[in-house]
């Protein structure tokens, strides 16, 4: 029996996939990367430096236009805060040491991958659609390890858009890689599946699509954002989503 949808869209982080690790996986980073841009590996500095990476991200997300960080214009920033000039080649390094240990540390929710080929067998076209400041590449070498990328015909990262979820320009980016430059008018037939309510149900749902919300632990996400947002479809994992819309 065909899918009721023509093609899904899918956050990644508590979605897909746990970040329980991404924090131990941030410091391992930030040793390296101070390292490489200062030569120390004093707690202090590497604190400071995660400290900015935190410190970052809230910004974003409070920031009226949702512009996502910029990695490395943070660690220019950082560096100047400390009197301390250097060539982008030693930024280059230091956000690829970043993005290295960032790698392997998401964790496949139980069923995930088999949900997502069974989706794939029954003609289903999917989309990952999330926020993350590393850069691209590295967000496919993590689908790689995790055995989604044979499942995704597209992958849009707010990195690479510059915006992060909910801002306008990243859900348009999203339906351009879905449509192309023909996005139809009834988006009745696309799903979006994720965590957040405000993210991935309340804006998917102005422009029409359809949405599955993913069970999150109480305080995750505020719980204004919980009672406005009507998903059509209530999941606690990715897992049971086959049965629901096939």
């Amino acid at each position: 029996m065909p899918s009721r949808f023509d093609v899904i869209f899918f956050d990644w982080g508590g979605t897909l996939a746990s970040v329980a690790r991404q924090t131990e996986s941030m410091l391992r980073g930030a040793t390296v990367a101070a390292e490489i841009l200062i030569h120390s590996r004093d707690p202090a500095d590497i604190e400071s430096l995660v400290s900015a990476v935190v410190t970052a991200e809230s910004q974003a997300g409070r920031d009226p236009q949702h512009r996502e960080v910029d990695l490395h214009q943070l660690l220019t920033d950082w560096l100047q805060r400390r009197g301390i000039s250097t060539a982008d080649g030693l930024i280059d390094q230091a956000i690829d040491a970043v993005g290295d240990s960032w790698i392997g540390s998401l964790d496949a929710y139980p069923g995930t991958v088999t949900a997502l080929a069974t989706l794939q067998r029954q003609g289903v076209r999917m989309g990952l659609f999330s926020n993350v400041i590393l850069p691209r590449r590295f967000c496919l070498r993590e689908l790689e390890r995790l055995a989604f990328a044979p499942y995704f015909d597209f992958v849009v990262t707010s990195s690479e858009v510059g915006y992060r979820k909910p801002a306008p320009q990243v859900y348009t980016a999203a339906l351009k890689a879905a449509f192309g430059e023909r996005t139809p008018g009834d988006l009745s037939r696309a799903l979006f599946v994720g965590d957040s309510p405000a993210f991935d149900i309340i804006e998917p749902a102005k422009l029409g699509m359809k949405t599955a919300q993913v069970t999150t632990a109480p305080g995750i996400w505020p719980r204004d954002d919980h009672e406005r947002a009507r998903p059509d479809y209530r999941i606690d994992a990715v897992a049971e989503l086959p049965d629901l819309i096939l």
